[in-house]
């Protein structure tokens, strides 16, 4: 093969590779919009999605309540207690009363986070799937729940 052709040949090669590239960078956008018609197309039932919402956002705030109200007893039955407490006037009696009312306060207000987290935790996931099965739509990443690393509470 002389060096003309062994010239060609690559032209050649390099021309076809230039097309093939230039048919598949044409089609791609083509291929992603389609893709995305597939979610974005369906026939999405939007007060389907009102109620979904405004079911979520009700549960959110139920469970609050709940935990405000939960909080608010232990608090009181904490008050209660060491004023009982501070009332003894055994050192060891009264030492241990309000160990007792503080260990008290701590389980009560521990599982008042813990009910708040699991109702909150439901909530979400009965608007996930009520949206996915109901409402035939696949929610945006805002409409996430939130992640509760902190021990703060997350609504």
């Amino acid at each position: 093969m002389t060096h003309n052709m062994r010239t060609q040949v690559i032209s050649n090669k390099a021309v076809v590779g230039f097309f093939i590239g230039t048919i598949i960078l044409a089609l791609f956008p083509f291929y992603s919009s389609a893709a995305t018609a597939k979610l974005t197309n369906k026939s999405v039932d939007l007060s389907c999605m009102q109620d979904a919402v405004s079911t979520r956002e009700d549960g959110i705030a139920a469970a609050f309540t709940t935990f405000n109200e939960d909080v608010e007893e232990a608090l009181a039955a904490r008050k209660t207690a060491l004023v009982a407490a501070w009332g003894i006037e055994d050192k060891v009696e009264r030492s241990k009363a309000i160990k007792t009312a503080w260990a008290d306060w701590k389980t009560a207000k521990k599982a008042a986070h813990t009910e708040l987290k699991a109702e909150r935790k439901q909530v979400w996931a009965d608007f996930k799937t009520t949206a996915k099965t109901t409402c035939r739509i696949t929610l945006p990443k805002e409409e996430g729940l939130e992640k509760d690393s902190s021990g703060s509470i997350s609504l």
